[in-house]
């Protein structure tokens, strides 16, 4: 459990079956944080979100977990999905999918929930030997929180023409 704002929150590391079983939240959710995103790619969308991070044709074997914050409800605060858990090859930094923080919350408790998702997130892809998070920021919003709190970097362009960002562990 984790304080601060004085609503408290928790963290846990879930798997696709969890995410499935609340799929209809995790939407709900996901459309009310992304409905007014500037997307920074026009291949981006609200759709594209659900698709890739809860969508039911979305693979995700014993190498891949969710980072789910709670309130004491257990009402879904925020996620950052596809966190690889498992290293794979020689890949040096780990790529993570779509994160959000649920739009009902206020600025403070938002702050606290990311940070300890990322928190989270780190803990997991240190433990799995990586060296860094490699990411492609799908909105500009997540972009200036990614830079300002997390410590992302911009890395260049990537294979498929979109700009890639690294984040430490």
């Amino acid at each position: 459990m984790i304080r601060g704002s004085g609503k408290p929150h928790q963290i846990r590391v879930v798997d696709r079956g969890y995410l499935n079983g609340r799929r209809a939240e995790f939407e709900r959710e996901i459309r009310a944080a992304f409905e007014k995103s500037n997307f920074s790619s026009k291949d981006y969308s609200v759709e594209d979100v659900i698709g890739t991070s809860i969508g039911k044709n979305t693979m995700q074997g014993d190498d891949i977990r969710n980072v789910v914050a709670l309130g004491e409800d257990e009402r879904i605060l925020g996620a950052i999905f596809r966190v690889p858990v498992q290293k794979l090859g020689l890949i040096n930094h780990g790529g993570v999918g779509w994160f959000f923080t649920s739009k009902g919350m206020g600025p403070r408790q938002k702050l606290e929930v990311g940070r300890a998702m990322w928190a989270e997130t780190r803990r997991l892809m240190k433990n799995a030997g990586y060296e860094g998070i490699l990411a492609t920021m799908g909105t500009n919003e997540g972009a200036r929180y990614l830079e300002r709190r997390e410590g992302f970097k911009r890395a260049g362009l990537g294979p498929d023409g979109r700009e890639r960002w690294l984040g430490p562990l």
